[in-house]
């Protein structure tokens, strides 16, 4: 009985450590401090990026945009796609990781952080001048962090492996004059 416990634990710890830390994607935010910085054209051409404003009150999507090094144009919406407001809060200064599922989403994330209030009563279209934009994100994956993480994890794996092969191996014996496997 006490066997079985011990291998049903060693099951769950390792299945635990597994779900929990390996083969992680990660994700830089490329924090810039003004438009200027930014490759604005890119941007802008980019069909798939999404545009996230942090205004003081809350976050919004931006459709309809362009953005100039001057100021960002474009209607702001209620973020209606819930993959979107998962990684609204990132660590500027490391990198941050995210689900392989959400990559796309992820990836093709800008966010423009600014003061103001969102204040959307009357018309949802807006121009922020970079003056009143204390920050923006251009989300980039960051493959050196990932790589490493998936190396290290298939390092665990193979260990984990090892390990059951090897409490399976310390509980069996085989009488070889049968050819019978005792447990």
């Amino acid at each position: 009985m006490k066997n079985n416990f011990s291998k049903t634990f060693v099951v769950l710890i390792s299945i635990t450590l597994l779900t929990s830390s390996c083969f992680k994607n990660f994700y830089l935010t490329n924090s810039q401090n003004s438009l200027g910085n930014i490759d604005a054209k890119n941007v802008n051409e980019d069909p798939n990026k999404y545009i996230i404003v942090h205004f003081s009150d809350q976050p919004l999507e931006l459709t309809k945009y362009t953005i100039t090094k001057e100021s960002i144009e474009g209607e702001i919406n209620k973020i209606e796609i819930p993959e979107h407001i998962l990684y609204l809060n990132p660590d500027e200064s490391s990198s941050n990781s995210y689900k392989k599922r959400y990559e796309s989403a992820v990836l093709n994330e800008v966010h423009i952080y600014t003061a103001l209030k969102s204040n959307i009563q009357n018309t949802n279209h807006i121009q922020i001048a970079s003056k009143d934009i204390s920050r923006i994100d251009i989300y980039k994956k960051d493959h050196n962090r990932t790589s490493q993480n998936h190396i290290l994890s298939s390092f665990g794996v193979a260990a984990i492996i090892g390990g059951f092969l090897a409490i399976i191996a310390m509980t069996m014996t085989f009488n070889i004059g049968t050819g019978l496997i005792i447990m």
